[in-house]
């Protein structure tokens, strides 16, 4: 791929601690999966780039820790970067009640943010029904990296999402 892009999007994945945000980067980026957990500190950023029919698209995603003790770090994400992904485990249904505490918080900040629900380790006991997650009303994807489930179909969400959001700001389609 050439250094030219024709799209560059800023991403920050947003959820609580343990739903699966840095195991998704690892396997988008290392096609690995790690049980050991290495808890993020603060945020990790890291450059995707992806060529979609002829056009080359850089992701820069945010990593950003699931731990209170960032979460003034977190709410920098919410209005500096094109869209959130957030996180939740579907066989933790705490992880999901808090996903409307992270909505919430996104909105405070700016109504128009467009937001991704990820509901991660979907080959886990299901604790979450997919009926609930959608009825959160917002664009939702179930993965696991572990298994190696979904991930490419959230990147092609993503990119599809922010590709036609930024189209239809420009040119108004």
């Amino acid at each position: 791929m050439n250094n030219k892009n024709d799209y560059t999007f800023n991403i920050a994945l947003i959820g609580d601690s343990l739903v699966g945000k840095s195991s998704f980067i690892n396997r988008l980026i290392n096609d690995d999966y790690s049980s050991i957990y290495n808890r993020t500190i603060g945020a990790n950023c890291h450059i995707i780039n992806k060529k979609i029919n002829t056009k080359n698209i850089e992701l820069q995603i945010w990593d950003t820790s699931g731990e209170a003790c960032f979460d003034k770090i977190k709410t920098m994400f919410y209005k500096d970067v094109n869209m959130i992904v957030l996180f939740f485990n579907i066989s933790d249904i705490t992880t999901f009640k808090n996903t409307k505490k992270y909505i919430a918080d996104i909105m405070s900040i700016d109504r128009n943010k467009m937001i991704i629900i990820v509901g991660s380790m979907c080959d886990s006991p299901r604790m979450v029904s997919y009926a609930d997650a959608v009825d959160i009303g917002k664009t939702y994807v179930e993965i696991s990296a572990l298994k190696n489930i979904g991930i490419n179909s959230l990147i092609t969400t993503i990119i599809s999402e922010l590709k036609h959001n930024r189209d239809k700001l420009l040119f108004g389609q």
